[in-house]
């Protein structure tokens, strides 16, 4: 389902992208929402999030897959 609900926006985000590089945003994104219902804090999200976004611009290579 988030896959399904998610997968237009980050494609059209991420113009270029190949479908490999969008599910592992997807991915990421999964995570950090899973996360964040489980207590996570906002503030530690926002973070990554804007270090992700660096990345992503930079190249989509230093994607943090963990």
């Amino acid at each position: 389902m988030f896959v399904k609900e998610h997968f237009a926006g980050v494609k059209k985000e991420n113009l270029g992208s190949t479908h490999r590089d969008v599910m592992a945003i997807l991915s990421k994104m999964y995570r950090e929402q899973k996360e964040m219902s489980a207590g996570g804090s906002i503030v530690e999200c926002v973070r990554e999030e804007s270090q992700d976004d660096i990345e992503v611009l930079g190249s989509m290579s230093t994607l943090d897959l963990k």
